[in-house]
C-alpha cells in the first residue's frame, strides 16, 4: 500500500478513495492474494492512481503486451 506517500505528480499526500478494482485477470498473481486495488484520487491536483505499489512483474501481467 502507498499510504503517507506523495503523488507523484503534484508531491501532495492527501487522497481520497475512489472504489475497489479487482485485478482478476486469466493469471494468478503472486502479488496479491485477493487481487483487489484501491484507486484514489490526488486531493490537489486531482491524479487518479492506485494506492497499493505494483512492481513490473505484476503490471506486465496486468497490461500484457496485447493492451497496448
Amino acid at each position: 500500500m502507498r499510504d503517507n506517500m506523495a503523488c507523484d505528480l503534484c508531491n501532495e499526500k492527501k487522497y481520497s478513495e475512489l472504489f475497489k478494482v479487482s485485478g482478476k485477470r486469466d493469471y494468478d498473481s503472486p502479488y496479491k492474494k485477493d487481487n483487489i486495488y484501491t484507486i484514489v484520487k490526488c486531493n490537489n491536483c486531482g491524479l487518479v492512481y492506485t494506492k497499493d505499489d505494483l512492481s513490473l512483474e505484476e503490471l506486465s501481467n496486468i497490461y500484457s503486451e496485447g493492451y497496448f
